[in-house]
């Protein structure tokens, strides 16, 4: 095994390591706003309340859709970075 693969090892170990880190930071914001008691505040919500609480409780799922989007991109263009390397090493 060379110098270069253990390097590379560690730099693709460390960069999962950030992603995976990242999304379960949404992971466990989704948990938060769809646990027993955001569902119990929903069913205790009068009419008039209720529109502005699900905007805001969209807008909180579309921003973690974005995050969880945004660590799928990275880890992709990350693979495809790897495979190339990979590819042009091999060749």
């Amino acid at each position: 095994m060379s110098k270069d693969f253990k390097v590379d090892s560690r730099a693709v170990i460390g960069n999962l390591d950030q992603v995976v880190t990242r999304s379960n930071v949404a992971l466990l914001a989704l948990v938060f706003i769809t646990n027993e008691s955001s569902l119990e505040y929903f069913k205790d919500l009068g009419q008039e309340d209720i529109g502005h609480n699900l905007d805001t409780l969209f807008g909180e799922l579309r921003s973690i859709h974005e995050l969880l989007h945004e660590e799928n991109e990275e880890l992709r263009e990350y693979k495809l970075k790897l495979q190339k390397e990979w590819v042009q090493n091999v060749q």
